[in-house]
C-alpha cells in the first residue's frame, strides 16, 4: 500500500507517513553476554544485517575472521543502518585463535551449521557468556573448526532447500540465544 503511495504520489514516503510504534532508541538496553563470529563471510550486506541484528538482540561484540568485510565496507553501513556503530567489533585474521580468544575467557561456542548430528535450536540450551559462530555463505564451517566448537546446532528445514541465508539464520539464533537469556 504504501509503494503504491509512493508511486501516485511521485515521490518516496517519509518517515512521518509510516505508522512506526518506537523509535530508536526509546526501548530499554538489554545487553546479552554474547557474542558472534563470522568467518570469511563473502557478503557486506549479510555482514550488516549480522550487525543490525546482533545490536537489536543486545549482543556485546562481532568477531570478523578471514576476508570477512568490517564496518568500513559501503555494504556494511547501508545495512547496519548505523547499529556498527553501537556494537564492539573486531578482526581476527585467524579463526582458530579468535575462537581459542572467547573459550579462554569462558565463552561456549556454538556453531551453527547443517550437519546430520547438530542439536536442533529449539531443543538447545544456550550457555552465557556465549559465542554463535558462523561460516561462509556457501561453504559453511570447515570440519577442523566444527570439531573445535563446543557444540553445533541447526535449524530445522521444512522446505526443500536445506539452509537459510546466513543472516536470517544469524537473526533466528540471536532470538532464541535472547529469549533464553532474559526469559521473553
Amino acid at each position: 500500500m504504501l509503494v503504491q503511495l509512493e508511486h501516485y504520489m511521485h515521490r518516496h514516503a517519509k518517515e512521518n507517513f509510516t505508522a512506526v510504534c518506537s523509535r530508536d532508541g526509546s526501548g530499554p538496553v538489554r545487553p546479552v553476554p554474547a557474542a558472534v563470529i563470522l568467518h570469511n563471510f563473502r557478503s557486506a550486506f549479510n555482514v550488516g544485517a549480522v550487525f543490525r541484528s546482533a545490536e537489536y538482540f543486545g549482543f556485546g561484540q562481532v568477531v570478523l575472521c578471514g576476508y570477512t568485510p568490517d564496518p568500513h565496507h559501503a555494504g556494511v553501513q547501508k545495512t547496519a543502518m548505523g547499529t556498527a556503530a553501537r556494537i564492539k567489533w573486531r578482526r581476527c585474521d585467524d579463526v582458530y585463535e579468535a575462537v581459542r580468544n572467547l573459550q579462554y575467557q569462558n565463552y561456549r561456542i556454538t556453531a551453527l551449521e547443517t550437519v546430520k548430528d547438530a542439536v536442533t535450536l529449539t531443543e538447545y540450551s544456550f550457555v552465557f557468556p556465549g559465542a554463535l559462530l558462523f561460516g561462509n555463505e556457501k561453504y559453511g564451517l570447515e570440519q577442523k573448526l566444527l570439531k573445535q566448537a563446543d557444540d553445533v546446532v541447526n535449524i530445522p528445514a521444512c522446505g526443500w532447500k536445506n539452509s537459510l541465508n546466513v543472516a536470517a539464520a544469524f537473526a533466528i539464533a540471536a532470538y532464541e540465544a535472547g529469549k533464553q537469556y532474559h526469559s521473553f
